[in-house]
């Protein structure tokens, strides 16, 4: 099977599928999915011109001469509360009004009650009330026809409110992809329990199922399979069902590489290694109709690749605007050293300076070095033909965690 090259094989990652179909999603439930639909306001708000505040609502031509020295009185001619139907102002007199309540006919203004004398069935005011003073016309929040929430909207708590603002219980939504994710190897011993000589800890299976969560997908099935073709096929068959299965290890050249075989018995490999480093190892295909991953067994290279091909998808799926990590420029402060032939992630960590960003290399760019992907918050991009990029240069950096102030 030909090694592809980092380009052909994310463009064949995210040609392969398209993002899933949106449901009608109730709006509590709703929070932090995509926007599947334009949502477009059926009636203007608010629906019917309303008071801003509490006060007394009046013909602004009534009270114009109204002064401290020489204030107006007008007779008190009923109040307007909310969700009452509107009223008509008499001439010559005011209406107690609460906020939110209908305008009555024939007002346009309202003096906030802090700024009146009430005595008996009379107010008194001592300033002039300009024209739609504290009143919300009918239709300035919005018309009918206007798109207030768009496709694509990550659904925020504004967003929520709006779609019931517009009399909707439910939201035409994406649903999170669900992953299934599966570790193999015998010489990994889940957390808490012994470790057994010669054995390690299974950090795989957390780092990943961490990175799904990250990345807006579900994790369904985390399991774990030993080094035999029974376990990991039994293992497959718990992941149907998911819209992506990751497995991690078992993909290189290994006489216990056993992955490829059981994932060829029930779907198929698209291919198997790409050009770069780390993370040649890397597989994709189709098993029982969900996308496939076969990542690496090194931790680095494990999660690397995901950034690199398991997360576009995710997001792809999701039906996010942004699918790819940002980048930013920053300044190498020390070299990087490549070797030409495969294209190159290198961790680093970007901090910030005044207005200018510094890019730092961790302390080991080996693929087992875990904790480097703690002090990461971008990777570099080395071009395979590139024998490395000297301090001072200004890198491209992928930016997987936020800048180090």
């Amino acid at each position: 099977m030909i090694m592809l090259s980092y380009d052909n094989a994310l463009r064949h990652v995210l040609g392969s599928r398209e993002p899933l179909r949106g449901q009608q999603t109730l709006l509590e439930q709703a929070l932090g999915l995509v926007c599947a639909a334009d949502i477009v306001a059926p009636f203007p708000f608010p629906p019917f011109t309303n008071s801003a505040m509490d006060g007394f609502a009046v013909r602004g031509s009534d009270i114009r001469q109204a002064t401290n020295v020489r204030p107006i009185v007008l007779p008190i001619s009923g109040i307007a509360v909310a969700g009452s139907q509107p009223s008509i102002l008499r001439a010559s007199s005011a209406v107690h009004i609460m906020t939110g309540a209908p305008l009555p006919e024939g007002a346009d203004a309202v003096v906030p009650i802090e700024d009146v004398t009430v005595t008996g069935t009379d107010v008194e005011f001592r300033t002039p009330a300009a024209d739609g003073e504290n009143v919300r016309h009918r239709g300035t929040d919005q018309a009918p026809g206007d798109v207030v929430i768009q496709a694509g909207d990550v659904i925020c708590p504004a967003h929520v409110g709006v779609a019931a603002m517009c009399g909707q219980e439910s939201i035409l939504t994406i649903p999170r992809p669900t992953v299934a994710i599966m570790s193999t190897g015998d010489e990994l011993v889940t957390p808490g329990q012994t470790l057994r000589p010669g054995c390690v800890y299974n950090s795989n299976l957390y780092a990943i199922r961490a990175q799904v969560i990250e990345a807006d997908g579900i994790p369904t099935v985390c399991i774990h399979a030993g080094d035999t073709i029974e376990e990991i096929s039994q293992g497959l068959e718990l992941c149907k069902g998911a819209d992506i299965v990751i497995t991690i290890g078992g993909v290189s050249m290994g006489e216990r590489d056993l992955v490829r075989k059981a994932v060829e018995a029930r779907g198929t490999l698209d291919f198997w290694k790409v050009a770069i480093r780390p993370g040649k190892p890397l597989a994709f295909g189709s098993v029982h109709n969900s996308a496939f991953f076969g990542l690496p067994g090194n931790p680095v290279s494990a999660m690397v690749t995901f950034e690199l091909f398991v997360r576009p998808l995710i997001r792809k799926l999701g039906n996010h605007r942004t699918i790819h990590r940002e980048r930013k420029g920053a300044n190498l402060v020390e070299d990087l050293t490549h070797a030409p032939g495969r294209r190159s992630f290198q961790r680093v960590n970007i901090s910030q300076a005044g207005n200018i960003l510094h890019a730092r290399p961790v302390f080991s760019q080996s693929s087992s070095a875990l904790r480097s992907m703690v002090l990461a918050n971008a990777l570099v991009e080395i071009p395979e033909d590139s024998t490395g990029i000297k301090r001072g240069e200004i890198v491209s950096a992928i930016m997987i965690g936020p800048v180090a102030i």
